[in-house]
Order: structure tokens, then C-alpha cells, then sequence
């Protein structure tokens, strides 16, 4: 948001990230923390390719991402044909259960990266641009900003934080569900 941007396929990047993490773990016998890295890995590609369609396609990214939403739901359906992938490693399921001095892993894990993630939005360059790309795009690329290069980055570290929700998720439910980030960012209304 404060690019001036919105990315409502977030939820479908994080459950398509998390069963490739989960295929990779159970399918493929990865090694769980390779499995989880790799996936990662995975939802920043997938943030990056948001990022060069809005920037080299010039849609909004309301509209674009709406459409990628259907896109990573769709391979994700097609990946596992809407069943849900069980046996997920228990070695794994502390980052999604376990506790570290009475507070839960995922709060643990968020604290470092909540922290990290303000630190480079007030105290570095990079957070400057962004905050100037938002308030006026044209005055920030007549400054010398690489409005582009900043738009996919931070596109690609939003990929990243949407595949480690859907990893985390996926070692708390011990399964990797197709439906996992489905209702994450646009909550439809059920009939009444």
C-alpha cells in the first residue's frame, strides 16, 4: 500500500507455495527445511512475476493481480487435484505448533521479520523510494528512482512473506491443503 499498489493474489500465492513445499517434502522425500526454502523461494517468484507484469504490462495491479489470483489457484488445483497432501513430516510441524518461551513459533518467527521489514521501510534508502513512489510515481522516476526495479522488489518480498504464512500453515494443519490463503484476501459472502 504504500507503493500506490495492491496484491490480492497473496492468499493463492501462499497456498500454492505451500504445497509445492509439501509435495516436495512428501512426494519427492526433500528434506523438510530444503522443501520449506525452496518454497519460499517459489512464492518470491511468483511476487516477482506480479511485479514485471504490472511494471512492463502498465495495468493496475488491482486488476492484474486479481487475474494471478486464478492463475496460482488454477495450478494449484491442477497440482493436486484438489486433494489435500497428507504426511507432512513431524519434524516440521514445530514451526507451526510449537512454543519457545510460552509464546508460539509463528509469533517468533514474525518478530524478527515484523522487525527487519520496518527497519528497511524507515531506515534505509530503499524505504524512502517507497514511500516517494507512492506519494508521485513521476516525481520520484524525474529524481533518478528506479520506480520499476523497487516495484517488483518489494512485489517479490510480498511473494516471500505470503509463502512462509502458507509453509507455516502448512506445518500447523500437518497438511497441505489446496484451500489453504483461498479466503485470505477477498472474503466472498456466503448465501444466506
Amino acid at each position: 500500500m504504500v507503493l500506490g499498489e495492491l496484491d490480492l493474489s497473496l492468499g493463492t500465492i501462499s497456498g500454492l507455495s505451500g504445497v509445492i513445499g509439501g509435495m516436495l517434502m512428501v512426494q519427492q522425500q526433500w528434506n523438510p527445511g530444503l522443501a520449506f526454502a525452496v518454497s519460499l523461494a517459489f512464492g518470491a517468484l511468483f511476487g516477482c512475476i506480479n511485479g514485471l507484469l504490472v511494471t512492463q504490462l502498465r495495468l493496475p495491479s488491482l486488476v492484474l493481480t486479481i487475474g494471478m489470483a486464478g492463475v496460482y489457484g488454477g495450478a494449484n488445483l491442477v497440482l493436486t487435484k484438489g486433494i489435500a497432501i497428507t504426511g507432512i513430516p513431524e519434524s516440521i510441524s514445530f514451526l507451526g505448533r510449537g512454543m519457545m518461551l510460552f509464546l508460539p513459533v509463528p509469533f517468533v518467527i514474525m518478530l524478527p521479520v515484523l522487525a527487519l521489514t520496518a527497519f528497511a521501510m524507515l531506515k534505509t534508502p530503499f524505504g524512502r523510494y517507497m514511500y516517494a513512489i507512492g506519494n508521485n510515481a513521476a516525481t520520484a522516476i524525474m529524481l533518478g528512482v528506479k520506480v520499476d526495479r523497487i516495484r517488483i522488489t518489494v512485489f517479490a518480498f510480498a511473494g516471500f512473506l505470503a509463502s512462509l504464512a502458507g509453509m507455516l500453515m502448512v506445518a500447523r494443519l500437518g497438511t497441505a491443503q489446496p484451500s489453504i490463503g483461498d479466503q485470505w484476501c477477498c472474503r466472498r459472502s456466503r448465501p444466506r
